[in-house]
């Protein structure tokens, strides 16, 4: 009886230890981080990835001992020909590239280790744990191969970025892409990256620079798809060609206003006011939830949705093929959507207006003047100019006018570029 209580009074004061523990001290969170980072080199490649400056160095966080590490895509999108990788003991080595989500915008590494030697892992914790507000720390190890550097800020916000990413204020910048967000015991929550709606690249969201406004992937979710990652690149979900029923997929319901014609929204058979009920079972409301359901896929995945059309529920399973624009349509931008076409037609003339009169065949014709027949008087120099037409007076109407307004091209321009 008496060895059941002890076991018992030592078991809450184990347990009251741990609840009092208290938080790491900054420079202790990078003492304990930064053995699980890496600085990554590539070589070789583009200069110029569109308008923005390859970038050569990054930070890479370990996965694996035996040498998967995670980084930010935004360091291959230049496809380099070398990727060294400098150690945690300085050594260094070189790396293949795996696997990339262009989702996510996250990139899988192998490094190449010597036989027996291991690389060192960092504690990780589940997104299930994160609180909005708590601290969190973001590292990097590209200005210092010995130190890690470090920014700290709190968790502004979850579901980010089509429910894929989390935010934070701590400042985000070239220095620690790749690295870890941790929280306060050291542990890595997500791994940092560029990251926009619509990204048209990996360089998706680099004008955030610094600015208060980062974004990370959990980790949780990179282990998850971890298998995937190792299969090669997971490419972009390819858009289907419909709209929904408000310009900002936010405020808008799962109801379609438009479906482009030849899209792959199209060919899986969505109708006009279509009204989306589930995406692979997930129940949706909004037009944010359908995008964040989908976002969890990959073009050529399998997907499945239920529609009610009318009074009926119709379901619609197909595969996210990437549907290419006709050869004879414009191709889409650099944001992946197609350019909006003005057709112009031009004026014709009233149907009840009366056509001009002919000039009959046998009229004579004006006679000439003699050859030596004295020119006409010039004007005085002193006379009056012809009077000028007004500045207000309305311009002749020229061949062909708009069929859309400005204001209709603004608005079917905002939809468009929040299609999904």
């Amino acid at each position: 009886m008496i060895s059941c209580l002890i076991a018992v009074f030592a078991a809450l004061v184990l347990m009251s230890g741990f609840a009092s523990a208290e938080p790491l001290s900054v420079p202790e969170i990078c003492d304990s981080v930064s053995p699980g980072l890496v600085r990554i080199e590539t070589t070789g490649g583009a200069e110029r990835v569109g308008k923005n400056i390859a970038i050569s160095e990054l930070t890479g966080t370990v996965l694996t001992e035996d040498g998967l590490v995670l980084t930010s895509a935004v360091g291959f999108a230049h496809q380099p020909g070398a990727i060294l990788v400098r150690l945690a003991d300085g050594s260094r080595t070189s790396a293949e590239l795996v696997g990339t989500d262009e989702n996510r915008n996250i990139t899988l590494l192998r490094v190449k280790l010597a036989d027996g030697k291991k690389l060192t892992v960092p504690k990780f914790v589940s997104k299930e744990t994160l609180r909005i507000g708590q601290p969190v720390y973001a590292l990097g190890r590209v200005l210092d191969e010995k130190n890690a550097s470090v920014t700290a800020g709190v968790l502004s916000a979850v579901q980010r970025m089509r429910g894929l990413a989390v935010q934070t204020d701590a400042s985000i910048s070239a220095n620690n892409y790749g690295g870890p967000l941790v929280d306060e015991n050291g542990a890595v929550l997500a791994i940092i990256t560029p990251l926009e709606p619509g990204m048209a690249n990996a360089f998706g969201g680099d004008h955030l620079y610094d600015s208060g406004v980062g974004f990370a992937i959990p980790i949780s979710d990179l282990q998850a798809i971890l298998p995937r990652l190792e299969t090669g690149t997971l490419h972009k979900t390819p858009k289907l060609g419909l709209l929904f029923d408000h310009p900002n997929p936010i405020f808008s319901s799962t109801k379609l206003l438009y479906v482009a014609p030849k899209s792959l929204g199209e060919k899986a058979g969505f109708l006009k006011d279509d009204v989306i009920l589930t995406v692979n079972g997930t129940p949706v409301k909004r037009g944010t939830d359908v995008i964040s359901a989908m976002a969890q896929c990959w073009q050529d995945d399998p997907i499945t949705f239920v529609v009610r059309r009318g009074e009926q529920e119709v379901t619609l399973s197909f595969k996210l093929e990437k549907i290419e624009p006709p050869k004879s349509e414009p191709e889409a931008d650099e944001q992946g959507d197609a350019p909006i076409k003005i057709e112009t037609k031009p004026l014709e003339a009233p149907k009840d207006a009366e056509p001009a009169p002919e000039a009959p065949k046998n009229a004579e014709t004006t006679p000439e003047a003699p050859k030596d027949a004295e020119s006409a008087p010039e004007a005085p120099q002193n006379a009056e100019p012809a009077p000028e037409t007004p500045k207000d007076a309305e311009a002749a109407p020229t061949e062909s006018t708009s069929v859309m307004s400005v204001l209709d091209l603004v608005e079917l321009s905002s939809r468009w570029t929040r299609s999904l």
